[in-house]
């Protein structure tokens, strides 16, 4: 699901970004760059719920603040891993920074709320689509209708899965995430996305990684990517397809976190599931299902198995 900014300045005072959940359908590790950066393929979509970013204008400025920035709070069930971040890691504020030099524009004036529903460190793209939605937010707070191509720059600078979360739209990604073509024909799909509630580092993943590297799909079918620029037309089809590749990082991230493979276990046995699978470094996984009646069902039954686990369901496109 795109982005969506809701202006309400003239009701409210403020304007409201979506940060939508990034799911890799698949993910293949195809080479390493010599600096260390691995190169990637990957089929990515975004859910329609996630985190939000919220701008309203600043009451009161400090002349004191060192080094001057916007203000910043969060809010929602994972705010706790983000209290006492330093400025130089909250890529929110980075964002905000980044974007207010390049525009020539005071960002001490604003006071930016991060509502955080989405788990940290779960392989869904939290962090960096919160990025992304800030750096929408503020174009257009700001009224400076720059297109894409020349946000793009900025979002490749603050992390590689960025550009893609920009664009928010199925898309086959290539490089270290910076080459996004997005498809036509996107379907809408039932998905259901389960986290254990334990964080999973993606530097760690990657270490614990074994074997080689899997053979580039340019190679066998260009740049247009697994469907030729176009989306299946049927989720029997989608998955059909799907059901050729792999996740590359699944097996080490279930060696690291058991967790993984529990549930995927009990994401494969519930009524219409037809693919699950675990989305980016993990801990997070999804199933696509048959109708959103039967996503539903099956959150119900998994909540009621595992209170502890954080379990959602919604449309992915």
């Amino acid at each position: 699901m795109p982005i969506t900014i809701t202006d309400t300045r003239h009701l409210e005072g403020s304007l409201c970004v979506t940060a939508p959940a990034k799911v890799n359908l698949f993910l293949h590790v195809v080479g390493k760059r010599t600096d260390g950066y691995h190169l990637l393929e990957t089929l990515v979509g975004f859910c329609d719920f996630g985190d939000e970013i919220e701008i309203t204008k600043r009451s009161k400025t400090d002349p004191q603040m060192r080094p001057p920035t916007a203000h910043f709070s969060v809010s929602g069930p994972y705010a706790g891993a983000l209290d006492g971040l330093p400025p130089e890691n909250n890529l929110v504020l980075k964002a905000t920074q980044m974007l207010g030099q390049a525009a020539d524009q005071d960002i001490t004036s604003l006071h930016i709320h991060l509502k955080k529903a989405l788990p940290i460190a779960a392989g869904i793209g939290g962090g960096s689509a919160d990025a992304a939605a800030t750096l929408l937010g503020l174009n257009h707070w700001w009224g400076l209708d720059w297109p894409l191509s020349r946000l793009l720059p900025l979002a490749e600078h603050l992390g590689a899965d960025v550009p893609m979360c920009l664009k928010s739209a199925l898309s086959y990604v290539t490089g270290i995430g910076e080459d996004v073509y997005p498809l036509e024909n996107a379907l809408s799909l039932p998905i259901v996305l389960v986290n254990p509630n334990i964080p999973l580092s993606t530097p760690q993943v990657f270490k614990a990684r074994q074997g080689g590297f899997t053979d580039s799909l340019i190679s066998q079918l260009g740049q247009a990517g697994p469907f030729g620029a176009m989306m299946p037309e049927t989720m029997t089809m989608l998955c059909e397809a799907l059901s050729k590749w792999h996740n590359d990082l699944e097996p080490p991230a279930c060696d690291l976190e058991p967790a993984i493979g529990i549930i995927l276990s009990k994401l494969s046995a519930q009524p219409g599931c037809q693919i699950a699978r675990m989305s980016g470094s993990g801990a997070t996984c999804f199933g696509l299902f048959e109708s959103m009646a039967q996503a539903s069902q099956a959150v119900h039954a998994l909540r009621a198995e595992q209170p502890n686990w954080w379990v959602h369901a919604g449309a992915l496109s």
